[in-house]
């Protein structure tokens, strides 16, 4: 951007101190892969979860992406919101608690790993830094089909909060350590990740420019079924929260009605919980 001066040499002096960092951390002698599994034993651990599926898993997927986007009204977000304070938890916790409910509705399995992405920018020093720090941790939970949804809650957010904490291990590591068979017809690890995004105003502007963001759905993706939950304001109105969803789905596995029918349980979900914890 003509006319504008960036601090370059400030933040070269910033990134020669961070450098080090990942190696330190990388490096440390605690198995990398156990970390990340949010401090639970990867041996067992599924390399497929074994969602429904519209077509059979080709070979080789074309990674060819479709996506369905809904949305959780003011009233339920906030009973959400108000419910996660309540049992001490995140937002993020819960929705992941609940979309293992899900995911075992589905798939009849109680040992469900999904993925989410982490900023990584748990050191001061990288603050001011402009630069891609983000990992993906793999999260493993295994619960009792018969417990209280209580007491899933209480099993992901100690894996959640596990996990987070050894945030630094890069996931290429995991991948690695895990030796897992590779294949080109799934994802390694988890094949269904989830995040939680803060709502981001649409537009901003720089002196003599005017920058405005577009949202444009994903052609490709890497994964089965990837779900992003957007926490949303009406324009001037920080009482109306609301969650927004996207969906992106491998087109050659799942049928858009089927996709679907998966987020009207969810909801459905999301309701039982708030009303019967229990």
């Amino acid at each position: 951007v003509s006319g504008v001066e960036f601090p370059r040499e400030e933040n070269r002096r910033r990134l020669e101190h961070v450098v080090d960092l990942p190696k330190a951390t990388v490096l440390r002698p605690q198995p990398a892969h156990l970390l990340t599994f949010g401090g639970a034993d990867p041996d067992g651990a599924a390399d497929l979860i074994d969602l429904p599926l519209d077509h059979l898993r080709p070979a080789t997927q074309s990674k060819v992406s479709r996506n369905h986007q809904f949305s959780i009204g003011a009233g339920l977000a906030a009973e959400l919101d108000e419910f996660a304070l309540e049992h001490g938890v995140s937002l993020f916790m819960l929705l992941h608690a609940m979309w293992l409910v899900l995911l075992n509705r589905l798939s009849g399995s109680a040992d469900i790993t999904i993925g989410t992405p982490y900023a990584g920018r748990g050191e001061r020093a990288l603050d001011d830094l402009v630069g891609m720090f983000v990992n993906s941790l793999a999260l493993r939970t295994h619960f009792g089909v018969e417990d209280a949804f209580t007491d899933l809650l209480a099993v992901v957010k100690e894996t959640d909060l596990a996990a987070i904490s050894n945030a630094d291990v890069p996931f290429e590591m995991v991948v690695e350590q895990l030796d897992l068979p590779r294949t080109d017809s799934h994802a390694p690890v988890f094949q269904v990740p989830l995040a939680l995004q803060d709502h981001t105003d649409s537009s901003f502007e720089l002196p003599g420019v005017a920058i405005e963001f577009e949202d444009h759905p994903r052609t490709l993706t890497d994964y089965d079924l990837s779900v992003t939950f957007i926490e949303s304001w009406p324009a001037g109105d920080r009482s109306g929260h609301y969650l927004r969803g996207n969906v992106d789905y491998a087109a050659d596995l799942f049928d858009p009605r089927s996709v679907a029918r998966f987020i009207e349980f969810f909801e459905r979900i999301a309701r039982q919980v708030v009303a019967e914890p229990d």
